[in-house]
């Protein structure tokens, strides 16, 4: 357990910084230093002084939308969702900016917390953001067409005209569930004429 630990926080210090490193670190990686944690309390000791020495850095004057999001993570794994929604209520009182640029990262946490105001500050106007849900659920159904047209001019057997997951699906997946984010937000903070119009 004690080697498995190491090999855990040389991972998550020393990964070349890559956006897919940092996709890895931040999920299977820190799934898997979850589970060790589940046997090994040192590993989950591990993970507390990791989150608050990135909380303390964030809220130094340091602090970006990049490293919210992990901290978050950390959060998440030690199912502690209360600091992150904590830490977003913090730097909103520090600093709008970032907090602005957080508000996506901590949003499912604030709406599970209750925090429907809060949310409702940082959402912007309603429409613009219904509006910008809708653009991108376009896009995505666009390019699952494009792709389908191109897959067609290859034969069936070739590697090129292997489908690929249903894209489309997902997008619609993703659509709705951020267009009931929202409208749970706009009901629960009484602007229900808002909600039934979106």
């Amino acid at each position: 357990y004690a080697g498995a630990l190491g090999r855990q926080l040389w991972f998550f210090t020393n990964a070349p910084a890559t956006e897919e490193n940092n996709q890895m670190r931040l999920t299977w990686g820190l799934s898997h230093w979850g589970e060790l944690a589940g046997v090994y309390p040192p590993a989950r000791q591990a993970l507390i002084t990791l989150r608050d020495q990135d909380a303390t850095h964030f809220l130094d004057g340091s602090g970006t939308a990049e490293l919210y999001l992990e901290i978050a993570n950390l959060n998440r794994v030690l199912d502690d969702r209360a600091a992150t929604v904590d830490l977003f209520k913090q730097v909103t009182k520090q600093d709008s900016n970032l907090a602005a640029s957080c508000y996506y990262i901590a949003e499912d946490a604030l709406i599970l917390a209750g925090e429907y105001n809060l949310c409702l500050q940082n959402i912007g106007n309603p429409y613009a953001r219904y509006q910008s849900f809708v653009q991108n659920v376009q896009a995505q159904r666009a390019m699952e067409q494009h792709h389908e047209k191109m897959q067609a001019h290859f034969p069936p057997d070739s590697p090129l005209a292997t489908p690929l997951p249903n894209f489309a699906k997902m997008a619609t997946n993703d659509f709705v569930h951020q267009v009931r984010k929202l409208v749970e937000i706009l009901v629960a903070t009484g602007h229900q004429d808002t909600a039934e119009k979106i």
